[in-house]
């Protein structure tokens, strides 16, 4: 069930996360080149998840995940979150994905700021990846699941329900008109859980998007 919190409350913590850390959140769309062949396009996703794990490692890229239905534009494709507020720097970073150059993809760079500690995902990731090694009943592979995504024109007036939230900010120009939007990624994996969520709160689109287990425990790491 949905359970109001204060209104005050709700409007000074996303007023927050508009002051807090600066980020680049990088919207990958499906490329203009056409005809690819099947040898191509695999060779090109290969490179990508290999390049998105270099970038990991180095510290540059702290979320990623691909979007899914419901999608409010249908050549989106997925998204990534790099660790810098330089745009530059982001978009040289973006250039390095194999699926960007040969065509699959292209993308747009949008600043995000929040609030929520989402600098301590890659030592989140690190910390499952050292319990999965340790126990024999866990498999050593990356865990990933459905979330829910949601956007919004204007700040809410009224309360969500903030235990379901994951992280939060504002996101430059990401609305269908280029405006800035409040970003909420929901720990709910159907789009009625996610509604459920934001009931009463305002103009909502919802996206499907589908990323790390380790997002489950950033919670854990707010205020610290």
């Amino acid at each position: 069930m949905f359970r109001p919190l204060l209104i005050a409350i709700c409007v000074t913590q996303m007023l927050a996360a508009a002051d807090d850390t600066q980020l680049v959140l990088v919207l990958l769309k499906t490329g203009d080149t056409q005809d690819l062949s099947e040898a191509v396009t695999r060779e090109a996703m290969a490179g990508h998840f290999s390049n998105m794990g270099r970038l990991a490692e180095e510290g540059i890229l702290l979320l990623a995940g691909p979007l899914g239905p419901p999608r409010s534009d249908p050549g989106h494709r997925g998204i990534f979150v790099f660790n810098t507020a330089d745009m530059d720097v982001a978009l040289k970073h973006a250039q390095t994905d194999p699926g960007v150059k040969a065509g699959v993809f292209k993308f747009t760079l949008h600043e995000f700021r929040t609030a929520d500690p989402l600098r301590d995902l890659p030592e989140l990731e690190k910390l499952a990846q050292r319990k999965r090694e340790a126990d024999p009943n866990i498999p050593d592979e990356w865990q990933g699941r459905a979330y829910r995504l949601a956007s919004s024109v204007n700040l809410p007036s009224e309360a969500i329900n903030h235990e379901k939230v994951l992280f939060q900010g504002q996101l430059n120009g990401f609305g269908p008109q280029g405006e800035d939007v409040w970003l909420v990624a929901l720990d709910a994996e159907s789009d009625e859980a996610a509604k459920a969520c934001l009931a009463g709160t305002g103009d909502w689109t919802v996206h499907g998007w589908y990323g790390t287990k380790a997002l489950e425990q950033l919670g854990s790491h707010r205020g610290d």
